[in-house]
């Protein structure tokens, strides 16, 4: 789950500094891209350790995780998020998710 976050946040801070932005404006960006990352990866990892998972709720946890690091610009990562996330069968979506993200 930490590489994950770290991943991102370096991909956040490279992209806004090829945008020309400056390292004061980046810290702000990055602290809540962060905040906000750990917060719904943690939040997945308490609905997939529940005996009872409901899967509403992972879906759109999911959901949210996957716009959070697409939007830092780890596209590689929510492209594997995608991948398994539209999988037919709910158990390798589970599954799958447990093991990319960690949790």
């Amino acid at each position: 789950m930490q590489k994950i976050i770290d991943q991102s946040i370096e991909i956040a801070s490279n992209q806004f500094k090829s945008f020309g932005f400056k390292d004061e404006q980046i810290l702000p960006l990055t602290q809540s891209g962060r905040k906000d990352l750990t917060a719904e990866l943690l939040n997945l990892q308490t609905l997939l350790s529940s005996n009872d998972i409901d899967r509403d709720a992972v879906d759109l946890s999911i959901h949210a995780i996957k716009g959070l690091v697409s939007t830092m610009g780890n596209k590689d990562l929510a492209r594997e998020i995608s991948a398994i996330h539209s999988e037919e069968d709910s158990t390798l979506n589970i599954d799958g998710i447990k093991a990319l993200l960690g949790v």
